[in-house]
């Protein structure tokens, strides 16, 4: 969603605070639990609570100070960060949410903390309502979309500078990216994608109305904006690989606010939990699921399978205005016309244009 929201609480973050701006604020977690572990090795691992699932934390930059000598060890896709040491050894680790590649706005030092004996394996747990957690889904979605773009297009494709607003609304503009403090990972995922869309010159500006509904007929360019930001939130924080990749706007578990992408059902459950309505959904090419699911189709390895770095070429410095303009460039990039013709019809139900 792409709206100045983001106003008042980039001013307010960027107010001189004294101390609050600057002090050190340790993520209390709601749930430690520590179990016996390997021989030789102390493992934490730290997940977050979305919904009814559990979602690991990865890279996170645990440092230790063991025998003598700094140690620093990655949380890997798990959430797990190891550490060597000697039966019986104590170890204190602690990691920084803080990355030359993005800023966490306010702009205190968010540290995670744990402490554990040698051969045990202490999991920290945070609830979704938990402060920390808001942190914690930005550092999931963001070091995981610079890790991706990294290895798929190359380090120019990261937007320098990026900096997230927790609390500061689902909105973003240019490099700022808001996102509320319940917001889920698909949701984080969502508005960095409007930030990289605009980084890479992907989609012609003009589109910047957040309050729309998703399943209506916003225009062929912002269906296609909010189209690309929602595909690549699911790409980052699910792979393309994911089986049942899903839309999660909330963090209610229900089925009903789970929606599928890679087909686009005809109607969806919207409006506030305790009076929920039913919306159809618009058909064609100005409605950003539509849009979404193609993109999506066009990458799975059970749709048109096309490289990422194929479908990014497409969008890449084109200023492009609909998705239409999307599929003639993925023709002309060699990409399957059969293929495409086939996730065309599945999503738009409208005349393919290759």
């Amino acid at each position: 969603m792409r709206l100045a929201l983001l106003l008042a609480a980039m001013t307010a973050a960027s107010l001189p605070c004294g101390a609050q701006d600057v002090a050190p604020s340790a993520l209390v977690p709601d749930k430690t639990v520590t179990l016996g572990g390997a021989a030789g090795k102390m493992t934490v691992r730290v997940l977050i609570e979305q919904g009814s699932r559990a979602l690991p934390v990865p890279n996170l930059p645990f440092t230790s100070s063991i025998g003598g000598e700094r140690t620093t060890a990655f949380a890997d896709a798990t959430g797990a960060a190891f550490f060597a040491c000697a039966a019986g050894e104590k170890v204190s680790a602690h990691a920084a949410l803080t990355s030359d590649a993005f800023t966490i706005r306010p702009s205190y030092l968010r540290i995670v903390s744990v402490e554990g004996a040698c051969g045990t394996e202490t999991t920290l747990t945070y609830a979704r309502a938990n402060p920390g957690a808001a942190a914690l889904r930005v550092w999931r979605v963001a070091t995981s979309a610079k890790a991706k773009l990294d290895s798929e297009i190359g380090p120019a494709a990261w937007p320098k500078g990026a900096t997230f607003f927790v609390s500061g609304g689902a909105a973003t503009h240019g490099i700022n990216v808001g996102v509320g403090a319940d917001d889920t990972t698909f949701v984080v995922g969502h508005e960095l994608g409007h930030a990289v869309s605009d980084h890479a010159g992907m989609i012609q500006q003009g589109f910047g109305d957040s309050y729309h509904m998703m399943t209506a007929c916003i225009g062929d360019s912002g269906a296609l904006e909010e189209g690309w930001a929602s595909f690549f939130g699911a790409w980052v924080d699910q792979g393309i690989d994911e089986l049942d990749p899903i839309q999660e706007w909330d963090q209610h578990s229900w089925d009903k606010r789970r929606l599928p992408i890679k087909t686009v059902p005809d109607s969806v459950e919207i409006g506030p939990i305790g009076s929920p309505q039913t919306a159809a959904v618009c058909k064609g090419t100005d409605n950003e699921m539509r849009v979404m699911s193609f993109l999506w189709n066009v990458v799975a390895a059970d749709g048109v399978h096309a490289p990422f770095a194929t479908l990014w070429r497409a969008l890449a410095g084109s200023q492009s205005r609909s998705v239409t303009q999307v599929a003639l460039k993925l023709q002309k990039l060699g990409v399957d016309p059969v293929a495409l013709r086939r996730a065309w019809d599945a999503a738009f139900k409208t005349p393919c244009p290759v």
